[in-house]
């Protein structure tokens, strides 16, 4: 098994390629986005992340079926093609951060992990898993999109982590399409308790006939906010019980199998 590729490695491919796989212009990516979408039945949601944004293309596509949307890449200059190209939402955000090391704090209703878990090896692809299922609310989504065919540099193929998903995780499976291309699985925690997570611990989600009661870690509060556009938060508790809190009731083109043309899957 290849090692995990780190931050350095994208950092020198956007500098050579600031598209490294034609996301601007590849069909394939195109009819693969819709799908993404298509397999979300036109929910809305309250507060997204999507882990591995590179230059935003598709993030402008889920952008718009979100109340709130993180956006995250290891590269510096992809973020910031992300950032230029989606400056017009005032909603979502794009930042830098390495997963599953740096996962951004609070809780989600969907986690979209397109292309971008068959960077890790097994043990971190199983740790990110693991911070996913942590960090998504009662009845929310992890849906995992990725390129089947083999490569050479990659630590794991597509296969191999959606196979690692459905054998070890502990949401519940509810749909699956296998392309030639690509392969998508969609998760959903069910109903009841959810497991939260932020940086200094792990605290539990609760449902009273829809409405929201308390979530607690050691020293902080997890509310949801109807003022805030339905976006979520963490306070610094102030002591004593939580207090209730309601809820805002073709074929693809000869690229080099998604690696830059110079590099035809080193």
């Amino acid at each position: 098994m290849n090692e995990r590729l780190g931050r350095e490695y994208f950092e020198d491919l956007y500098a050579k390629f600031p598209d490294p796989w034609n996301f601007e212009t590849s069909e394939y990516e195109r009819r693969k986005y819709r799908r993404t979408l298509e397999s979300l039945d036109g929910r809305k949601f309250r507060r997204a992340l999507e882990a591995g944004c590179s230059i935003g293309v598709f993030t402008e596509m889920l952008a718009p079926h979100c109340g709130e949307l993180i956006a995250v890449d290891a590269s510096d200059r992809a973020v910031s093609a992300a950032r230029k190209r989606l400056e017009s939402f005032s909603h979502l955000r794009v930042e830098r951060r390495t997963l599953p090391e740096e996962m951004p704090e609070g809780a989600f209703d969907l986690i979209i992990a397109s292309e971008v878990l068959y960077y890790l090896d097994r043990e971190a692809m199983l740790d990110t898993l693991r911070i996913f299922e942590n960090s998504l609310v009662s009845g929310g989504l992890l849906l995992a999109v990725h390129w089947r065919k083999e490569t050479k540099a990659y630590p794991l193929r597509g296969d191999e982590v959606h196979d690692l998903i459905r054998s070890n995780t502990r949401l519940d499976h509810t749909k699956s399409e296998s392309e030639p291309e690509y392969r998508l699985d969609l998760f959903e925690r069910g109903s009841g308790g959810a497991s939260l997570r932020d940086a200094s611990g792990v605290g539990s989600r609760e449902r009273n006939g829809g409405d929201i009661i308390a979530v607690e870690v050691p020293g902080r509060v997890w509310r949801e906010s109807v003022e805030r556009g339905g976006g979520s938060i963490w306070e610094e508790k102030v002591g004593g019980t939580p207090t209730p809190e309601a809820s805002g009731s073709e074929r693809l083109p000869k690229r080099a199998e998604r690696v830059p043309p110079d590099s035809r899957r080193l």
